[in-house]
């Protein structure tokens, strides 16, 4: 059985003292390589200085924003740890969310609230070779009152996610890393028209590869190429990405 209690306390000038905490226990069965885990915690974020008084987009009368959240688990691993998966299940709520309005001014969100599954496997052989798959859903909701059907979802956050990471050393000192991300469909306010109105994001995939080479103990060389096949996508509306990258 394995434990951490966190506890935390805030003073701010304009908000006042506020105590967060965290638990987390888990619990793992050696007979059979599972570990199951389980994680519970209170949240405080006050508003930044631009997000209280910026003169174009601050807002002297915003709330600090708070939260409660909770997971829950399992992990499964085998063949001494060579293989492994494992399922979540997450859930937030909070209270004065932190966002925008149709100004870009900043305003709280009375209730919202995120939930959903995380699901990973991984395989690692004795030395050589990494490869981790995770999946992400995520319900992501607007729950004050009289908020419009269409205006439920919280903007840019995608339900789906997909991460496949792979690690390979071929020869002792060259790494080579290749990342491949899907990002699915997510709403977005378009302020462009008013009223302002929602559309949808399309979802987009990136494929990444980084490489080093340990020429000492000490000394390495690095290189990287970040969105491999230049793909064009937005991740807020109308605001611009990195197309092919070398590093």
């Amino acid at each position: 059985l394995y434990a951490s209690i966190g506890l935390r306390y805030d003073d701010h000038e304009k908000f006042g003292g506020k105590i967060t905490y965290r638990i987390a226990p888990a619990y793992y069965l050696s007979a059979t390589g599972t570990k199951f885990k389980f994680t519970y915690g209170t949240g405080f974020k006050a508003p930044s200085l631009f997000y209280l008084f910026d003169p174009a987009f601050g807002n002297p009368d915003l709330n600090p924003e708070e939260s409660i959240g909770w997971d829950a688990g399992f992990e499964q691993y085998f063949m001494s740890n060579k293989i492994s998966f494992g399922v979540t299940y997450f859930r937030t709520d909070f209270k004065e969310l932190i966002g925008f309005d149709e100004n870009f001014v900043t305003v709280n969100i009375d209730k919202a609230q995120t939930s959903g599954v995380e699901l990973f496997a991984n395989f690692r052989n004795n030395y050589n070779l990494n490869i981790n798959l995770n999946y992400t859903f995520v319900a992501a909701k607007d729950k004050s009152a009289g908020v419009q059907k269409e205006f439920e979802d919280l903007i840019r956050r995608p339900d789906h996610k997909i991460n496949l990471n792979i690690n390979y050393i071929p020869v002792a000192p060259v790494n080579v890393n290749l990342n491949i991300s899907y990002v699915g469909d997510r709403k977005d306010d378009n302020f462009e028209i008013y009223p302002t109105q929602r559309i949808t994001l399309s979802s987009y995939s990136l494929m990444d590869i980084a490489a080093s080479y340990q020429l000492a103990d000490y000394f390495s060389i690095n290189g990287r190429i970040e969105n491999i096949f230049d793909t064009k996508y937005e991740e807020i509306l109308y605001y611009g990405t990195l197309g092919r990258s070398f590093y």
